[in-house]
């Protein structure tokens, strides 16, 4: 298939040469491998004309391909001619070589296709390899313009091209000023270009930041009941809260009660009101009724639920010393005359409800949520009942007992309750967060971890900032280095406005996180692509493939980029972005004789864009602009078709030509490719069995200002 491919390619690349193009359309407004400064009026020696002019006998809609984006529908059309301003191509537009396609599906009818060179900011520098110490590396840099680079500085220290080959060199510190590596540039004619790079592993100060509504809040207060209910505390647990030690809890008159409690049950809980106080930040308001886990009147002086049902059960170490309480605290345990001593025994504390209202200071510690209920807090226990454990047969346990309902109201039990609230909200809390692990087949792995910065909260909401970033986890010792991702510093911005104005949730996503992607999947090896013509295998990393795969005959093509990828938002009234590698090889080989040999290898950039949508339930991520090839170098070490019997061979040029044509032909199937993702509702399942759903929508979503926002609705019920 590959081989009749190539074949085909060849021929009609060959035969394109001797064939009169039959086309009746022209471009008359730009001029093949012309290089323009500028844009009309923007002045320059050699502008751009006003529009892109495409002439033609018989009027029809044209498929016109702007460096790879279909804007064929875009243009204006008149009987003799179709037109676009070259304003409304900005978005498009490269620095460098541009190229136009037309009407490529028609192949030996095909309109013209063109290039001319875009020469309007300064170089672009990109990083190709690091070498040295990791406190002093050496970078190597590559520049790109259609002018001559002048010179290029990376965080001052000026770069040299030494060797004459292209690549400047300059040893830096490896631990720059805020994790940034700031790349100038500046061409014979003057103009002057800075690209930032943020340093492998760096924290992004706001990697995304959210505004959560009291009706996404509300929605999340079943799963907080859920996880309230049925809660059991061991010793252990209990310490960790700080309620382990012994404590004093009462006078009983001659003697001293002092309480240990052992293990600590939890019925039933229901959060009646979480709302966010009007009058201060960061509180919250709050109505927590804790109850048995089956039917009972509320506080009518009577316990008819176990200790496996009620509201709170708690197993009590109760002991007791005589008078004056210092003897105790002095560890003296028996009084001379023998009569009074320190004695224990168990027992079991049933409360059958509790209510809890006031408010809750919301805080953070070291990026991790924290809630105190207030002083203020009214906590109110109702109806209690003490049962004398079997294992407490001292005659002090047997009389204390009977006063144990007297202890719900001792700070031990409210302090406890307070405890169970508290964690709950802030382990709840504290998994609003990004992260994400991805590792490859190799067991190379990254992880995405983040932490709250800040949280602030008003009359409706509440809003939560985050910083963190992306790590290699168990680097591989092959890992490959890499000076670090394009980092754009524009604030993440304000939130969106939705037109319905009635959104819940809204995120602002930084966009260097997507860039940090791209260097920490480079560095791993998991944008070195290689793929098995034959069975159409796709691998990743260097030397996928090996001698002991595939059979003689097989192709393979490698796909091995200098450097990470970038993505870049173009920052205006569109939301469409650009993701592209500069100076990749793409290298094909070929089995022969059990072992893979090189046919040719290329020096190439591409690129690709997309435009991202969001339409009520559904994500659209639409593929607008096919794969743009632009070939830089090629050699052949090979011939390009070898059937034994007969050998092909073509000049490199003629090389590059199939590769474009390819390239060219592939762009009407390739654009206009619609991904659609649907947002499906959020579903948890009760440990009761009742399922809670949220119905979720977008509201708006927007990445003009170089990052993603979007807004959505939650809707919650439970069933």
């Amino acid at each position: 298939m590959i081989k009749q491919m190539l074949i085909a390619l060849s021929v009609a690349t060959i035969m394109s040469g001797c064939i009169p193009n039959r086309s009746d359309v022209s471009v008359n407004s730009v001029q093949n491998n012309k290089t323009y400064d500028g844009y009309h009026d923007q002045g320059g020696s050699s502008p751009l004309p006003e529009k892109l002019v495409i002439s033609y006998d018989s009027p029809r809609d044209l498929q016109v391909f702007f460096n790879g984006v279909q804007i064929g529908r875009k243009m204006t059309y008149e009987p003799r001619q179709a037109w676009i301003k070259f304003s409304d191509l900005k978005d498009f537009m490269r620095e460098g070589t541009n190229k136009l396609v037309i009407d490529p599906q028609l192949i030996l009818n095909a309109g013209p296709s063109m290039t001319f060179i875009a020469d309007t900011e300064g170089p672009t520098v990109q990083p190709v390899k690091i070498s040295g110490s990791e406190a002093n590396p050496t970078v190597h840099l590559s520049a790109y313009d259609a002018s001559d680079v002048a010179w290029i500085r990376i965080n001052g220290t000026p770069a040299e091209d030494d060797d004459g080959d292209g690549i400047y060199t300059a040893v830096v510190n490896g631990n720059p000023t805020n994790d940034i590596f700031v790349l100038e540039a500046e061409d014979e004619h003057g103009r002057y270009k800075k690209t930032e790079y943020l340093k492998n592993g760096a924290e992004i100060k706001g990697i995304f930041r959210a505004e959560v509504g009291e009706g996404a809040i509300q929605g999340l207060t079943p799963l907080l009941n859920n996880a309230m209910a049925g809660q059991r505390f061991d010793r252990e647990a209990l310490e960790r809260s700080g309620v382990g030690n012994v404590l004093y809890a009462m006078d009983a008159g001659v003697a001293h009660v002092y309480i240990k409690v052992e293990t600590m049950y939890i019925g039933k809980g229901s959060i009646n009101e979480f709302s966010f106080a009007d009058e201060k930040d960061n509180r919250i308001n709050l109505n927590v009724h804790m109850f048995p886990d089956q039917a009972y009147t509320h506080n009518d002086g009577n316990v008819t639920a176990t200790k496996e049902t009620a509201g709170i059960y708690a197993k009590v170490k109760l002991m007791t010393t005589c008078k004056p309480r210092s003897w105790y605290e002095e560890q003296i345990k028996r009084l001379e005359f023998g009569f009074c001593r320190t004695d224990w025994g168990y027992v079991d504390l049933l409360i059958e409800t509790v209510d809890v209202t006031g408010q809750v200071d919301l805080t953070l510690n070291d990026g991790r949520f924290s809630v105190d209920l207030l002083d203020s807090v009214n906590i109110q226990m109702y109806d209690t009942k003490g049962i004398l454990d079997k294992e407490g047969n001292s005659w002090t346990g047997r009389l204390i007992s009977r006063l144990v309902p007297t202890l719900k109201n001792t700070g031990l039990f409210k302090t406890m309750t307070r405890n169970i609230i508290e964690s709950t909200i802030a382990n709840n809390l504290n998994q609003i967060r990004i992260g994400m692990n991805i590792s490859n087949e190799e067991g190379h792995s990254f992880d995405l971890s983040t932490y709250a910065d800040s949280v602030t909260t008003d009359d409706d909401s509440m809003t939560m900032t985050y910083n963190g970033g992306l790590k290699i986890a168990n680097a591989p010792d092959n890992l490959i280095r890499s000076l670090g991702s394009v980092y754009q510093a524009q604030p993440i911005g304000e939130y969106l406005t939705s037109d319905t104005g009635n959104s819940n949730l809204r995120v602002n996503v930084n966009s260097n996180v997507i860039n940090q992607g791209l260097d920490t999947l480079y560095s791993i090896g998991m944008t070195h692509v290689t793929v098995n013509l034959s069975d159409r295998k796709v691998l990743f990393g260097p030397e996928a493939i090996g001698d002991d795969d595939g059979k003689n005959g097989d192709r393979m093509l490698e796909l091995v980029p200098s450097g990470p990828g970038s993505i870049f938002f173009h920052g205006t009234d569109t939301n469409q972005a650009d993701i592209g590698y500069r100076n990749a090889t793409m290298r094909v080989s070929e089995k022969k004789d059990g072992k893979w040999e090189q046919l040719f290898f290329a020096n190439a950039d591409i690129e690709a864009g997309v435009l991202m949508e969001a339409r009520d339930k559904i994500m659209a991520i639409t593929i607008n602009q096919s794969p743009n090839l632009q070939i830089n170098n090629l050699v052949q070490t090979g011939p390009l078709l070898d059937l034994g019997f007969f050998k092909l061979n073509v000049p490199d040029e003629t090389l590059i030509r199939i590769v474009q044509f390819g390239f060219d032909i592939l762009y009407p199937y390739l654009s206009n490719t619609e991904l659609k993702i649907d947002i499906p509702n959020l579903e948890s399942e009760l440990d009761n069995g009742q399922k809670v759903s949220s119905e979720v929508t977008t509201d708006a979503f927007d990445t003009g200002n170089g990052h993603l926002r979007f807004n959505m609705s939650i809707n919650p019920q439970v069933d």
